[in-house]
């Protein structure tokens, strides 16, 4: 691509950024235009020396309107994109950080159409403003939307409701975040998010409910009526089998039943007995759990019947003198069952 001299792509129907063109050194003429390339248009194409032809017309290009350096003779921006101003010069601060947002989300085509202008209050679709013209709410609830969550939420300084669920969001939570000291509301369920869950303040209500279950972990796996078996490389535990037993069951990561015992802390220890020891624990929004952890000689093939079994009755299982079965974990040779806490135990 280095050598590189000439581009013409009309009407291909692209919905992706322009890409970086630093190393098309010799690039002369640039014409993308009656696409739907979005984003912003990259610095990149203001420092390469030949170009002199540049045709943007009819994208979903967004962002500060661009000054081209002079050895740009001519340049056509025409059409519907939707640039923050039409003229040079930055978009206003919050426009600028949904951009960073939306940026995370690879610029997708549904934001570049329904944000246009210099006010993120004037009919921004996903945004709520209050009467000072400050985010406070931002709702992305089953928009498809794929990619990360970007930590430049925290640049909304009064953003009090963040609605994330029902996507496809991958990477982590940032944990920048949890220094939001406006936010009240916080839904990431239904995505397929993984890594440690930042600690919120208490007046924070996160929600991570998955189809009516408890998601309290790194990653959580919902069970459906099938046999199918998979894996998950864990950096820290190696292999995470998941494996599904009856319906509607929660595959909980290790590292969320370490945490929430401190390690199997024996000043957690609630009983023992033949199958192995009971731990009282606490995830991270205050729900206490039972986890009973089988001994590892109990790991045998009749011992993991008896676990398989265990679980498929217990989540059919609803009785007001039994304890909830909240999930379960399969770790190498661990095997942990995890309850709703009560005074007696399970």
């Amino acid at each position: 691509m280095t050598k590189l001299y000439q581009t013409v792509l009309f009407k291909n129907q692209f919905t992706v950024p322009i890409p970086n063109l630093s190393n098309c050194t010799v690039l002369f003429d640039l014409q993308i235009r009656d696409n739907q390339f979005t984003g912003l248009v990259p610095d990149s194409l203001m420092s390469i020396p030949t170009l002199k032809n540049i045709s943007l017309d009819n994208n979903k290009l967004q962002g500060p309107y661009p000054k081209f350096p002079s050895f740009v003779t001519h340049v056509t921006l025409d059409g519907i994109n939707t640039f923050c101003n039409n003229i040079p010069g930055p978009c206003d601060p919050q426009v600028t950080t949904l951009l960073e947002v939306t940026a995370a989300l690879g610029y997708t085509i549904k934001l570049a159409i329904f944000w246009q202008g210099n006010n993120v209050c004037d009919g921004w679709t996903f945004i709520m403003c209050d009467s000072l013209g400050k985010v406070i709410t931002v709702n992305f609830t089953k928009q498809g939307f794929v990619r990360m969550i970007s930590p430049a939420f925290t640049k909304l300084t009064s953003l009090r409701n963040l609605y994330l669920s029902d996507n496809n969001l991958t990477g982590s939570i940032p944990d920048a975040l949890a220094n939001l000291t406006t936010l009240q509301a916080l839904n990431v369920s239904n995505n397929n998010l993984t890594g440690l869950l930042p600690k919120f303040a208490s007046t924070v209500t996160l929600t991570t409910i998955v189809v009516g279950v408890l998601f309290v972990s790194i990653k959580c796996y919902v069970g459906r009526r099938h046999n199918k078996f998979g894996t998950e490389e864990n950096p820290e535990n190696g292999k995470e089998v998941f494996k599904i037993i009856g319906g509607s069951n929660v595959m909980i990561l290790i590292e969320v039943i370490r945490q929430a015992t401190n390690i199997f802390s024996e000043d957690n220890i609630l009983g023992r007995g033949g199958f192995g020891v009971v731990y009282k624990g606490e995830l991270h929004d205050g729900t206490k759990i039972a986890v009973k952890r089988m001994k590892s000689v109990a790991v045998s093939s009749k011992g993991i019947k008896q676990f398989d079994a265990e679980i498929a009755v217990l989540t059919k299982v609803r009785h007001r003198h039994l304890v909830a079965l909240l999930g379960y974990c399969i770790n190498d040779n661990e095997r942990l069952l995890v309850f709703e806490y009560m005074p007696q135990g399970p």
